[in-house]
């Protein structure tokens, strides 16, 4: 079955094509109020871990969203979500046209912390880098 891709194999494991292992509502209701909550701050995220905490979410779930591409680690404990990334992404694209970048051109513009603005700055570079 794996030969003719009826099931794809991932190690010793076996699963359907676009079988993704499902939540179950009360968890996946979880997820998508931390998923908004981390989108709403934009620029200025609060720690994942901490509302994943509060909320009930496991850490092993926090991990398998930033797998997914969820959640993005732009640095230690720093993670924002697909949504803002790309809202951000967008702002630093149209700034560069201006001229290079700067921490403080970065946080200005999005209105952030300096920590913030590093690691989004840092990020943005190196995904620069990559295309």
């Amino acid at each position: 079955m794996v030969a003719s891709a009826s099931l794809l194999r991932t190690g010793h494991r076996v699963r359907l094509p676009d079988g993704a292992p499902a939540l179950d509502p009360v968890m996946r209701e979880r997820v998508e109020l931390l998923l908004a909550t981390v989108t709403a701050a934009g620029a200025k995220p609060p720690p994942v871990e901490g509302v994943a905490s509060r909320l009930g979410i496991p850490s092993a779930l926090l991990d398998q969203l930033r797998a997914t591409g969820d959640l993005i680690s732009i640095g230690p404990r720093i993670d924002v979500t697909r949504q803002s990334w790309g809202t951000i992404a967008a702002r630093l694209d149209r700034l560069a046209v201006d001229g290079p970048l700067s921490v403080a051109i970065v946080r200005d513009d999005l209105d952030t912390a300096r920590r913030f603005a590093e690691r989004i700055l840092q990020h943005w570079n190196r995904l620069r880098s990559h295309q």
